[in-house]
């Protein structure tokens, strides 16, 4: 596997960032090389002043993601640029088969021409931004701002599904029925016929569902219907500018 270390030159002039720090794991996949260390000095200069800090890996080939997929996963909100030039492996290739561990990081590519097939693929898949280069600061910053910001709801919607799906472990498989037909917009005499059960039943069950759930009202049942469904997909459709 073909890797280099990040430019020698640190970010420690620069103060530290009010929330976290996040770290950008620049995948130059695609620029291995004299390429991948032009990349890097550019993204060193224009992220200096921000604070901002990365770490790079590059290569041409599927051992480079490999190697990647090994990085321990991030516990901050963090960004990946994909670096798109000449090399073995597709840049959307690389975005589709992240590996798991840095599946909510927000991506960003930087492409040296205008693709507009791969800009408008790469958008459709979750991308945040697609950049041309020469890079600029102005374009640069508020993007990878913006993918840190992607990141940061994709991982709080996780972890709100997370806590949802802990509450609905609690229930037993009928007020999980129960659960599904009222988020549904059944009402108790309807779930009654449904289940084949009595109405004074249902209601039983539905108490006690709410007890289990911590929640006080049908708004909450149906906020957490949507925190499992949020967390399935991922926080999808608010990423792209």
């Amino acid at each position: 596997m073909a890797t280099r270390s990040r430019p020698s030159r640190r970010t420690t002039a620069a103060a530290p960032r009010a929330t976290d720090e996040p770290i950008l794991v620049d995948l130059a996949l695609q620029g291995g090389g004299a390429h991948g260390a032009f990349t890097w000095g550019v993204l060193d200069r224009l992220l200096e002043e921000p604070g901002l800090q990365f770490e790079g890996i590059s290569g041409t080939s599927a051992e480079t993601l490999a190697g990647f997929a090994a990085t321990p996963a991030r516990n901050e909100a963090s960004c990946i640029l994909i670096d798109v030039s000449p090399g073995d492996l597709s840049p959307l290739a690389v975005h589709e088969h992240l590996p798991d561990g840095h599946a909510d990081a927000g991506v960003v590519f930087m492409a040296s021409h205008a693709d507009v097939t791969m800009a408008v693929t790469a958008m459709k898949r979750g991308a945040v931004d697609f950049l041309l280069k020469p890079l600029r600061m102005s374009e640069l910053v508020p993007a990878v701002e913006a993918a840190l910001a992607h990141s940061r709801r994709k991982r709080e919607a996780r972890q709100h599904a997370a806590e949802a799906l802990r509450r609905l472990a609690r229930l037993t498989p009928r007020e999980r029925d129960v659960f599904a037909l009222v988020v549904h917009g059944k009402r108790n005499k309807a779930i009654a016929t449904a289940l084949g059960s009595q109405e004074s039943t249902v209601k039983v069950h539905r108490s006690r569902l709410m007890k289990k759930l911590e929640v006080a009202s049908l708004a909450d049942l149906l906020r957490i219907a949507r925190e499992v469904d949020r967390g399935k997909d991922g926080a999808a459709d608010d990423g792209g500018i």
